[in-house]
């Protein structure tokens, strides 16, 4: 498959992506007051740039781009059943669209040692300025699996031996009251709709996060941090 270039914005998006051995990074633009910080992790060329060049790649849309960009590779496509040995636990993202989310989601994931995540291929734009910008460096770091179909992906899982677990805040039973097992997929749904029906016929369990009766749920981001802190904490040695 051929890799495509694209442009990417933000400090902590693009010095992850210039120390990423694995990254091909094609070009790297700045504003002159980056120059020094960027000479001291990369040897590579840069284009000093002034704002303008900003406003043009974001398509004078405001992205928090601290005067940082670099255009960039994506990689090939990850192969799920192949990799699927070197993985205990991963999250999967059924129907999240909003790339912002997607980018808090998996930085959430690199905070708590959650190193795979199986994203639709409709829902994913690995090219987006949000997913890069909100994900503050961890694109480079997870290891992402796009399916066209997530029921197939939670087969090839179940063959494997991993627990498949869903989040739903109408469920009766509790995270916090959960035993994980040694190989745990987790499923988040997208806000307002949650999990697809067919995925959920497909869960083990079906679990709710404790959270005050004046609330009725939380953003998705927000809840996968606690879903992933929890998993964290009760699968740590003892």
């Amino acid at each position: 498959m051929s890799q495509k270039e694209f442009w990417i914005v933000g400090k902590h998006a693009v010095c992850e992506a210039i120390k990423n051995t694995k990254r091909t990074v094609v070009e790297i633009a700045i504003l002159e007051q980056n120059e020094f910080f960027i000479k001291s992790i990369t040897s590579k060329k840069l284009k000093i740039v002034n704002k303008k060049f900003f406003n043009k790649i974001c398509n004078n849309e405001h992205y928090h781009h601290q005067g940082y960009a670099a255009k960039i590779k994506n990689f090939d496509k990850k192969n799920l059943k192949e990799e699927i040995h070197t993985i205990d636990n991963l999250l999967i993202l059924n129907d999240i669209n909003d790339q912002r989310n997607i980018g808090s989601i998996l930085r959430n994931c690199l905070a708590f040692h959650i190193r795979n995540v199986i994203i639709p291929n409709q829902f994913y734009k690995y090219d987006s300025l949000n997913l890069y910008i909100t994900a503050a460096g961890s694109m480079e770091k997870i290891n992402i699996y796009e399916v066209s179909n997530v029921n197939n992906a939670i087969k090839i899982l179940k063959e494997n031996d991993f627990w498949v677990v869903g989040f739903d805040q109408n469920s009766k039973d509790t995270l916090e009251s959960f035993t994980f097992s040694k190989k745990n997929a987790l499923i988040l749904g997208s806000e307002g709709f949650g999990i697809k029906p067919l995925v959920r016929s497909q869960c083990d369990h079906i679990l709710k996060i404790s959270i005050s009766s004046e609330l009725e749920s939380l953003n998705v981001s927000n809840a996968s941090a606690i879903i992933l802190y929890e998993l964290a904490k009760k699968n740590r040695p003892r």
